[in-house]
């Protein structure tokens, strides 16, 4: 390409020199191949060639379209295509009629189409020989000036109902209208509709066309353009704009509204004629938005012409490249590579490669360009496309590589000079990025678009923390594994390109990776927090560090610590360290001496076991707190040994051995077993050992109603191995201890028969709570948290299949019963679910939750929420009988998809009310007063524990009262030592407590009420000395607190005048304390002295709240105040993210209102300030692969309140949630969106 001399100062790109020496690092490279099926190594070998054509794109950086500088010319071309103008630009435009006309033919007619997919915005200026002509003779249609009364035209922007375009004007004796100037041969069968067109008329006149017909073009605002943000319709946009309506879109000169358009494609009656015609669907619509919202940013525009001939990815390419973008398929959508900074979405480790990594050592020197030469449209040289005198260069780079690499670069669609060198530094760095890397990656890394930037964690690749922007992802269908084909990304070059910084980014390198180093955390991943761990109650010393692992193949972080000791010099302990897993970001080493200072350091134990003691990053010195009675924020000791019961497990009966509970578990399968498998009949060996035990138990259906408590412990012991023929009586018992887990007895009721009825016993996250057994697919159950016991059993079962679970031989003698079940539907309806209590010769004796009236007396199938049902049923055969909890069963009522918590099923006698009334009590069931006693021992080669529960209860309808005494011990192999002891009288929601417990280097005495006191003994008699009231303490005597040889007093009327209520001092006894030998007093009539000195500063107070619930408030203070002007800044951050099924659309506003309130001195509180913010999507896509519509939507704000009202009353500040409302994203989706609210108080005061 013939380069045009350009003056320089038209064009700045010359200024785009770099003068920092760049300094060369060497760079590694390996290709690593992992242990690969064939079928990944092919697909790999795939990408791989694929890979290198991503990585020769240095060839072909100019789009392949029109040449720019044709479209200036005025020219007859039949095979043209339909043109296509836009941004602003002048276009010379296609003859598609000319024809000599009036007398002696001395009118010269000429028909010239500019562009098609009208209206456009409007023509700017018609220009003849590069002179601007100007029509405002003859109605508008003759020219004036040079060309008047020898030069007419008409034009039309191309509407859709375009009619005839003819000469209309009349008013000389040469306008064509009048003298013969309409060609025959055009007629009103001649239209134009949707183009864009002027008809030109020249009157024959040789001094004024003595060089024949003059080059015409026409400078214009040339087609419209869709732009999502001005759509409401789409997430986040607002305004007329819609996909569908070319009639509400607007001009603009935004390559990323221009190249969506293009996709989008332009239609003329239905019919596509230009642009690639994909459908909304098709679109990674949200990647445009980004681009257009970059090229705002970056004050970036476009124009210029193509045609329908042109290739129409080609096009495109031309278009995004404006904008510094590349066009791509994001899986089944068109999307758009932006280079702007982005986010990594994901972290890939060693772990997630599958197949062979192909990693290039370095970029090849003729990829690595460090000059480009480019050619773009300018304006001022008549709309020339034109090459600069000099390059864009980087001059460090030519200094790195020893010589100048250049590429030419056609910037077809660029007009700006400054955007001429943006683009080409982006050009120079994005060749520089190492590029061809192919990894095979395990299936869950499908769902990352093409275009994103993640992190890659693969040391052993030279991948040790690099981010890449990945540019292709392809699945291999046998193995379901995913390959990545990407490029390094570099954030530095972002600020380059865009001339914000001076220097060059660093080359791009791989790390080279020796197993037996482990790198340090960095300075910025943990942070030395408190020497003290505290919580509402108290505190213990303690180094507490917090952070994350900034290392992915850490599996273990360690701190390290020493004591300093105040010598002169210096001195330290010896070094001793703590272990925490790496997913830990709180670390808590106890053990530490109260008072004493630590060095801490902090490093990292690797996968391979590898550690570098001695090393370690150094987090600084703490000073260790002392000790404060009272809960330690964290975890306490009464914990491990809950979680040690969780781990090992308990028994019920202290005799029984490891090894014969295992026995016995085995014994109990066996019988479960066989118990169903001769459920169906409910005959044969399983009823006969039942009815052996019902008969074992009570000899008449009387004996058996009063022996019900004895009857109860011998179904503990025996459990569903009643049903077992031949199993032994030690064996039962064994197995009914292996299956117990410490069941609360407040929890179970009067008089209930089957066991586990509030699923207390729940020993699994997951299958069938103890002492129930899988009747059908019931083992796909998980535990939940209870309601009344400790668990609840949930299962979420589809519309075809049966769901329940059962208890088997529950022994009942004629007389009356109530079936009891509280649950919670959280979907679906209530069809399908029941409880029946069946036996061999009675059955229908059930609960129908679709048809039977619940304690509210409602009735239906209904949908979700919590419902209680009670019903009473008559029993008339003496017989063992099962218990049936069922999810879903076609027997009862129609099967129906739901999920649904059970809380609460049971069968109990009827009481003697209810048997009068004929009706169940729903409270009926809760009366109860009894002891309970629980133990449970564990010894084994791993640990041994202890633990014992005694508990008085006392129930009557919903009022509950308690006393329990827990106690237990731990000692594991690990060297866990635990010892607690938990004393609690409750009343209703009235509690006491004192819980002691000590382990793990601490210990603590606790005390829990809403009254406490302390009190002492005087000569017999008792009297309160401190006394805590909700948050007020009250002492009786005054307090000391000695510091050296200093001492504070304060308390109720003390000192040689007993008139103190707080003295500073020397320390003294309180009868020698004066107003004369204090250093600050405070008497009881409010007079005071200080004798010290004052410290002058800043106050400052600040809080934050981080309630989900609407409304929510946060306040601050009261605090006090000098009388200033106080500053008060509040702020809200929110967001909401999730996904649903399908290809959806969102509407609405996220919007939130939010309160500023004052009170002054206790006074009632005002209102002082409101605000209402808006939030937008940060995305809103559909991904196609897995047919999901991805969003997240953001919200924030923040503003300033100065409080002027003076004085020095108490201040105290509250900040409001009034109200939150969500965009609404259409469809459904099976898990909660994830929703995040930060509202915050910061005052300040000098």
């Amino acid at each position: 390409m013939e380069r045009t001399a350009v003056p320089q100062a038209a064009l700045a790109v010359a200024a785009w020199v770099g003068q920092t020496v760049f300094q060369v690092a060497s760079a590694i490279g390996m290709s690593v191949s992992a242990a690969a099926t064939a079928a990944n190594v092919a697909a790999a070998a795939t990408l791989a060639v694929e890979a290198y054509a991503v990585v020769k794109a240095t060839e072909a950086m100019t789009p392949k379209i029109r040449d720019q500088g044709s479209t200036v010319q005025w020219q007859a071309d039949p095979r043209a295509g339909v043109p296509y103008g836009m941004g602003r630009c002048a276009i010379g435009g296609n003859i598609v009629f000319n024809q000599s006309s009036g007398s002696g033919n001395k009118y010269l007619n000429f028909a010239t189409v500019y562009s098609g997919a009208g209206p456009i915005q409007g023509f700017e200026a018609f220009q003849c020989n590069g002179v601007t002509v100007s029509f405002t003779a003859d109605s508008g249609e003759g020219a004036s000036g040079y060309y008047l009364n020898r030069m007419w035209q008409k034009r039309q922007l191309g509407l859709a109902t375009e009619g005839w375009m003819r000469w209309t004007a009349v008013g000389s004796k040469d306008t064509p209208s009048d003298h013969g100037g309409m060609p025959s041969e055009w007629t009103a069968a001649h239209k134009l509709s949707g183009y864009a067109a002027t008809l030109w008329a020249l009157e024959y006149d040789p001094e004024r066309f003595a060089s024949g017909v003059p080059s015409p073009r026409m400078v214009g605002r040339w087609v419209k353009v869709y732009d999502p943000r001005k759509d409401s319709t789409f997430p986040g946009g607002n305004g007329p704009h819609r996909i569908d309506d070319e009639t509400t879109w607007e001009w603009s000169a935004n390559p990323g509204l221009h190249g969506l358009t293009w996709i989008i494609g332009r239609r003329s009656g239905g019919i596509l004629i230009l642009g690639l015609g994909a459908f909304a669907d098709e679109i990674d619509i949200p990647a445009f938005v980004h681009l257009a919202n970059v090229c705002d940013a970056n004050g970036w525009t476009m124009g210029g012409s193509v045609t329908s001939a042109d290739n129409t990815w080609e096009v495109l390419k031309a278009i995004l490249q404006s904008g510094a973008a590349t066009p791509i398929l994001g899986g089944s959508q068109i999307s758009c590579l932006v280079n702007a900074p982005s986010a990594s979405l994901v972290t890939v480790t060693d772990d997630d490669i599958v197949g062979t990594a192909t990693v290039p050592a370095q970029v090849s020197a003729d990829e690595a360009i460090n000059t480009v030469w480019p050619s773009y449209t300018e304006e001022a040289l008549d709309w020339e496309v034109v090459t600069p005198d000099a390059p864009v260069q980087v001059a460090a780079y030519v200094d790195a590589d020893g010589e100048e690499r250049s590429v030419e670069l056609g910037l077809p669609l660029v007009q700006q000079a400054i955007q001429v060198g943006q683009l080409c530094r982006y050009a120079i760095e994005d060749a520089r990025e190492l590029n061809g890397i192919v990894l095979m990656l395990k299936p869950w890394l499908r769902w990352v678009p093409p275009g994103s930037c993640a992190l890659i964690q693969a040391p052993e690749t030279g991948l040790n923390g690099q981010k890449i922007r990945l540019l292709k992802r392809t699945r291999e269908m046998s193995t379901k594994t995913v390959g990545w084909t990407m490029r390094t990304e570099t954030d530095a070059k972002h600020g380059y390109a865009l001339g914000q910084v001076n220097d060059p980014p660093s080359s791009r390198q791989l790390t080279s990776y020796d197993p037996a180093i482990v790198p340090v955390p960095t300075q910025t991943a943990f942070e030395l927090i408190a020497g003290q761990v505290a919580g509402a109650g108290g505190a213990l010393p303690a180094i507490v560090v917090e952070g994350q692992a900034d290392l992915y193949e850490a599996v273990s972080v360690v701190v390290d610590y020493r004591q300093v000791f105040p010598t002169q010099p210096v001195t330290y302990g010896v070094w001793q360290s703590q272990t925490f897993s790496a997913k830990t970001t709180r670390l808590i080493v106890t053990g530490v001496e109260a008072g004493a200072k630590y060095q801490v350091r902090i490093r990292y134990i690797t996968a391979n076991g590898v550690e570098n003691a001695g090393t370690g990053t150094d987090l600084g010195e703490v000073a260790v707190g002392g000790v404060d009675a009272g809960t330690v924020q964290g975890r306490e000791v009464v914990q491990d040994i809950l979680d040690l019961i969780e781990t090992y497990g308990d028994t019920a009966s202290a005799a029984a051995s490891a090894a014969a509970a295992d026995a016995a578990r085995d014994a109990a399968e066996l019988a479960r077993e066989q118990a169903t498998a001769k459920a169906a009949d409910a005959s044969g060996s399983s009823l006969a050992a039942a009815g052996a035990a019902s008969t074992a138990v009570a000899k008449s259906a009387e004996a058996a109603q009063s022996a019900t408590a004895s009857f109860n412990q011998a179904q503990t012991a025996g459990g569903h191995a009643q049903t077992a023929v031949g199993a032994s009586a030690a064996a039962t018992a064994a197995a009914a201890a292996a299956q117990q887990s410490s069941t609360l007895a407040a929890s179970v009721g009067p008089g209930v028969l089957n066991k586990n009825p509030v699923f207390s016993d729940y020993p699994t996250t997951t299958g069938v709570p103890g002492s129930w057994f899988d009747w059908t697919r019931g083992d796909l159950g998980t535990r939940q948290g209870g309601e009344v016991g400790l668990y609840a059993y949930e299962v979420d079962a589809p519309t075809t299949d049966d769901h329940g679970i059962q208890q088997f031989g529950i022994y009942s003698a004629p007389g009356w019963y109530v079936i009891e079940a509280d649950a919670w539907l959280q979907s679906g309806t209530w069809s399908g679910a029941c409880v029946l209590f069946w036996g061999p010769s009675e059955a229908g004796k059930q609960i129908d939750c679709a048809t039977d009236p619940d304690i509210g007396d409602v009735t239906g199938a209904l949908g979700p929420g919590v419902r209680r049902f009670r019903k009473m049923v008559q029993i008339a055969a003496a017989e063992a009988k099962n218990l049936y909890c069922m999810t879903n069963f076609a027997a009862v009522s129609p099967k129906v998809a739901k999920r649904i918590r059970w809380y609460r099923v049971a069968v109990r006698p009827a009481t003697e009310g209810e048997i009068k009334g004929r009706r169940a009590d729903g409270n009926a069931g809760s009366a109860l007063a009894q002891i309970a006693a629980e133990a449970a021992i564990r010894a084994s080669e791993t640990g041994a524990l202890t633990s014992s529960v005694n508990t008085h209860t006392s129930q009557i309808g919903g009022l509950t009262s308690t006393v329990t005494a827990q106690a237990g011990t731990l000692a594991d192999h690990t060297g866990k030592l635990a010892a607690y002891l938990k004393w609690t009288a409750a009343a209703g929601s009235d509690e006491a407590k004192v819980e002691v417990a000590a382990g793990g280097g601490n210990s603590i005495v606790r005390l829990v009420a809403k009254t406490l006191s302390l009190a002492t003994a005087v000569g017999g008699a008792v009297f309160d000395v401190l006394t805590i009231v909700g948050d007020v303490v009250r002492f009786a005597r005054p307090i000391e607190i000695v510091v050296g040889g200093a001492k504070l007093c304060l308390g109720p009327g003390f000192g040689a005048g007993g008139n103190l209520v707080m003295w500073f001092g020397p320390s003294i006894a309180q009868a020698q304390m004066t107003k004369g030998n204090a250093t600050f007093w405070l008497d009881n009539a409010g007079g005071a002295y200080f004798g010290g000195s004052i410290m002058s500063g800043r106050f400052s107070n600040s809080a934050t709240g981080t309630d989900l619930s609407v409304p929510a408030s946060l306040t601050l203070g009261p605090f006090g105040t000098n009388g200033q002007p106080i500053t008060v800044n509040w702020s809200y951050v929110g967001s909401r993210e999730g996904w649903r099924a399908g290809n959806q659309s969102a509407s609405g506003t996220y919007t939130v209102g939010l309160a500023l309130y004052r009170t002054i001195a206790g006074q009632a509180e005002t209102l002082v300030d409101t605000k209402a913010i808006s939030g937008n999507f940060d995305y809103l896509y559909y991904d196609g692969e897995f047919g999901r519509t991805m969003f997240r939507e953001s919200i924030s704000g923040a503003f300033t309140f100065t409080d002027t009202a003076g004085g020095v009353a108490n201040r105290t500040y509250r900040v409001a949630v009034t109200s939150r409302s969500f965009s609404t994203v259409a469809g459904n989706s099976s898990q909660p969106d994830s929703v995040v609210q930060r509202y915050s108080l910061v005052t300040s005061e000098n």
